[in-house]
């Protein structure tokens, strides 16, 4: 089974490290946050339902630079997909680049007080992208190996995010059907590159075993999903 090399230094193997980083099942049920940052969030999650879906547009203006206009990320797999996504997983996504809880120069800069001021203004830009029209993944792998991706994502990956990826609002988990396949392919064969606490003791007991090519697959099966 091939390795990799955690910054610890030590050498781990390719299937126990292996997630989809930002889309698999960790979610808001992944490690437990500071105190601070599942305070935050406990407000943010309260403000959903007074969300103001005109000032998260004008908030997603600065977001739009990455992740495109219409939400669908890049094709190269540096910046994800997140059109449509689940309300409860944008907020705990941003909630976490915010208090370091996830590492990305780019995401800290751009959910630190400055560009998101407070609780509201973070209820109002998930609220708006949660409503966008989903997009799907215009580059895929091979195509040789789908009926073993959707085998794998079967028995690995679907108790969580459902048959289709369409993921679990109830438990924040995200969808990914249709998410960019380079990042997925980055989330699962360069591991070590996501720095996430919450994903470790989900990811790594579900996908254990995986061969790199098991991963390949179930990134080209996902990138395919409709969303």
């Amino acid at each position: 089974m091939t390795t990799v090399r955690s910054k610890s230094g030590r050498s781990l193997h390719l299937g126990m490290l292996a997630s989809f980083a930002t889309l698999m099942c960790t979610g808001a049920i992944g490690a437990p946050s500071p105190p601070q940052a599942a305070s935050e969030q406990a407000v943010v999650m309260r403000l959903r339902a007074h969300a103001d879906i005109n000032r998260g547009r004008q908030i997603f203006d600065t977001c739009a630079a990455c992740h495109q206009s219409n939400g669908a990320g890049a094709v190269d797999g540096s910046v994800p997909a997140i059109a449509g996504q689940r309300f409860g997983f944008l907020v705990h996504e941003l909630v976490s680049f915010r208090h370091e809880q996830r590492q990305d120069e780019r995401m800290q800069h751009f959910t630190d007080q400055h560009h998101l001021k407070d609780a509201q203004a973070i209820a109002d830009v998930a609220a708006y992208i949660s409503q966008l029209p989903e997009t799907r993944s215009s580059n895929h792998g091979s195509g040789e190996a789908l009926q073993a991706g959707a085998l794998h994502y079967a028995n690995t990956c679907a108790a969580c995010h459902g048959a289709g990826g369409d993921g679990n609002a109830q438990h924040d988990v995200p969808r990914i059907a249709g998410q960019q396949y380079e990042y997925l392919l980055h989330a699962l064969l360069n591991p070590a590159d996501e720095v996430r606490p919450d994903f470790w003791s989900v990811h790594a007991r579900v996908l254990n075993g995986l061969q790199r090519s098991d991963l390949i697959a179930i990134a080209d099966y996902v990138s395919r999903l409709n969303p």
